[in-house]
Parts: C-alpha cells; structure tokens; sequence
C-alpha cells in the first residue's frame, strides 16, 4: 500500500493555522505518528487535504513536508493499520452511545406522551445529524473496522424507532397516518 507522510510545523501565533491544519487532517482521518506529523493512504481525496494543508501552512509562513512512503514493511503496516481502525472504533463507538441516547429520548417522550409535532422535527433534525456523522467515519474507515456495521445497524433502528413515533405523534394529533392513507387509497 501507498501511504502519505505530512509533517508541518505552523506558527505558534496566531494558532489559525495549526488548528486549521490540525481539524482538516483529522477529518481526512489522519493517523498522527508524532505531534505534527500524520500518515495517510494515498488516495486522490486524501492526497487532496494533504496538498491542501501544506499549502495552508506554509501561506501561514510555517513549514510542511510531503513525503511518499511506500516498502512499509509487513509488521509497520499492520502496525499502523490496527491504529488506524482503533481510531474509527472509538468514533463508531461514540456515535453508538449517541443512538443509545436518541432511542431513550424516543422513550422518555413516549413515557410522558410528548407527542407533538415539534418533538418530531427535533428529533428529525438530530436523526439526520447522526447519519452525516456516520457518513463522516465511513469516510474515514479506510480499513472496513468491525463497528462500522454495528453502527449502520443502530442508525437503521434510530430509524424504525423515529418512523413508530411519528406514526404515535399523527394517531395523537388526529392525522391519518401513512398506514392509513395507504389503506384508504385501496
């Protein structure tokens, strides 16, 4: 496999550029080896936030080196394969005590019959949060981690969750709901 190795030292002050480069190479998924020094697979969109942040930094009057690494040997690459897919586990493991909370909120409203149409768009709007996010660490999940699929599955039952309590917020606010329309339509 291809890698690419970026090592940069922005200036201290102001700190614009550092954190600039800093939350642009994490959301890429960079793997940092030491501080200011990150790996990546070399991949066109990879290699596009690389180019990106070297070019950033040295506008900002710091320093980057692009390195093409390949001939990695056997144990270096599982080596840092594992620490990569450690780093989308802790992602993918966060995302799903999210959902854990999103599907208690879909409970505790349903406990205290809050069904109204605000808590519908509320938890709409954190729904479609949740699939971006998951969308962001796929992204990221160069290597295919194991919770990836645990993960998909939790969003597919934030869904269902989400799907069963609208239906209880339309039979609440006298709608029809879209059994009932479908039936109707017969």
């Amino acid at each position: 496999m291809r890698w690419i190795l970026l090592a940069y030292k922005a200036p201290q002050q102001p700190s614009t550029a550092r954190a600039a480069a800093w939350r642009l190479l994490k959301g890429a998924g960079a793997l940092y080896v030491q501080q200011s020094v990150c790996l990546l697979p070399d991949l066109v969109r990879t290699r596009e936030v690389v180019t990106r942040v070297q070019a950033f930094v040295e506008q900002a009057e710091g320093e980057a080196f692009l390195l093409d690494v390949s001939g990695m040997s056997a144990a270096s690459e599982s080596d840092v394969r594992e620490r990569f897919n450690a780093l989308r586990e802790a992602e993918y493991a966060e995302l799903l005590e999210r959902c854990d909370g999103f599907l208690e909120e879909l409970r505790r409203e349903s406990g205290v019959g809050k069904f109204t149409f605000a808590e519908v768009e509320e938890n709409e709007d954190d729904l479609v949060k949740l699939r971006a996010w998951l969308r962001k660490i796929r992204t990221r999940d160069f290597f295919g981690c194991a919770r990836g699929a645990e993960a998909e599955a939790a969003i597919r039952k934030c869904v269902v969750q989400l799907d069963a309590f609208t239906e209880r917020v339309l039979a609440h606010e006298g709608a029809v709901s879209t059994k009932e329309r479908i039936r109707l339509r017969r």
